[in-house]
């Protein structure tokens, strides 16, 4: 078991040696208090802590589509099945996650793997990624299947699964859920092992939960995320609501075809929705105070200072420390903390009008055809400024002028 050791020493400089560390006094702490009483401080402090998002890793291993069958021929309609049943879901590595996209040798081992195996809706999670997150909203979401379960104020993450194939590791009490996802970890354990680099995780479900990054996510809670690094972005995830491409960040959705035109809906509850590494996350005790630190996060005021701060670095944490100095939190009772929420909620409803005009443009076809099928239509990232959406739609403009003024009170 783990030992925490507090040692007390006074030092005659910087530089002293290290007999004068030695001969301090030492002493056995509690880790367990001890880190409870850190979890109390930290709620005292009310700081918002930013988080980076989960390692997932391979891609393949993890980003799914469920799969369709297609039945008709010549002459005949053609009709498109998502293949769902009460009891399971079928799955298969999206073809996207299998194109294993980006430069590195490391990526190209993993490249042309594709998984597939029956799943239950208790182990798929929507899955937010920095490609579909911009200033104020979140345009789409990807549809993951993980070995983890709602915890404790996170998520469990289920490593058993993986070690078992070398420990050869039972359950006493296994549903179906759980053996279909242990199939598709023994898979991926394969692949990983057989491909992994001798410094990388012994586990594909280590390398998943590098550093917590899975296990401390808040699946079903409302967070502020935002990108790590190039332009800095931050949006509301609320698990209740929708991306701009109408998928429910929470509930998967898939869509039977017909000729190409949709003739039915299915929709199922997924097990929340998580953040990939390239984004981080803020925990927030509302969807207001979710709004209102989108508003703090993305004004001109804040940007203009968090650039000075990081110059030219990647950004990471800093938000958060950013906004501790600054002494920024959420007050329910402040009229100007409601005017900025008030002024970011109207901006995302904007904001989601208009990615939809741009992706239909774009995809040449009706968002509708849009669900979590291996039929859907790949959704495009969209290249175009939020500046220009405030050009072109002065009820933004106006919003997001007000959210400045505001700020830049706060700040002063």
């Amino acid at each position: 078991m783990s030992k925490l050791i507090e040692w007390t020493a006074k030092l005659s400089d910087r530089d002293a040696p290290v007999s004068e560390f030695l001969a301090g006094e030492h002493v056995e702490v509690d880790l367990t208090k001890r880190i409870r009483s850190l979890q109390a401080q930290q709620v005292q402090t009310k700081e918002y802590g930013s988080h980076q998002g989960a390692t997932v890793t391979p891609r393949p291993f993890w980003v799914v589509r469920v799969r369709t069958a297609t039945r008709g021929g010549a002459g005949a309609s053609e009709e498109i099945t998502p293949l769902v049943s009460e009891d399971s879901i079928q799955v298969q590595s999206s073809e996207r996650a299998s194109l294993v996209i980006g430069a590195g040798k490391r990526k190209q081992v993993w490249r042309g793997i594709s998984l597939d195996g029956s799943a239950s809706s208790g182990f798929l999670f929507g899955l937010l990624t920095s490609r579909y997150v911009g200033n104020f909203s979140v345009l789409h979401r990807d549809l993951s299947y993980l070995p983890a379960v709602t915890g404790n104020g996170g998520l469990d993450v289920l490593h058993y699964l993986a070690a078992r194939a070398t420990a050869q590791r039972t359950l006493e009490v296994e549903d179906a859920g759980e053996r279909q996802m242990r199939d598709w970890v023994k898979a991926a354990q394969a692949e990983w092992k057989a491909g992994r680099k001798k410094d990388q995780q012994e586990l594909c479900t280590e390398r998943l939960d590098y550093n917590g990054g899975l296990a401390s996510q808040p699946a079903l809670s409302p967070r502020v995320v935002h990108t790590r690094s190039g332009n800095f972005y931050a949006a509301l995830l609320n698990p209740a609501s929708e991306a701009s491409t109408g998928l429910s960040l929470n509930k998967l959705k898939v869509k039977s075809r017909r000729n190409g035109k949709v003739v039915g809906t299915q929709s199922r509850p997924l097990a929340g929705v998580i953040v990939d590494n390239l984004l981080h996350w803020i925990e927030v005790g509302s969807v207001v105070e979710g709004y209102w630190l989108v508003g703090v996060l993305n004004s001109d005021p804040f940007v203009s200072q968090l650039e000075k701060d990081v110059q030219g670095r990647d950004f990471y944490s800093a938000p958060s420390r950013l906004l501790a100095r600054l002494n920024l939190r959420y007050d329910p009772s402040n009229p100007t903390h409601a005017g900025i929420a008030d002024a970011a909620k109207l901006i995302e409803s904007i904001k989601t009008v208009y990615d939809r005009e741009l992706l239909a443009a774009q995809l040449g076809s009706e968002l509708s055809l849009v669900d979590d099928t291996d039929v859907s239509p790949e959704v495009p990232r969209l290249k175009w400024s939020f500046s220009e959406l405030c050009q072109e739609k002065r009820e933004c403009s106006v919003a997001f002028a007000k959210i400045n003024s505001l700020v830049s009170k706060m700040i002063r």
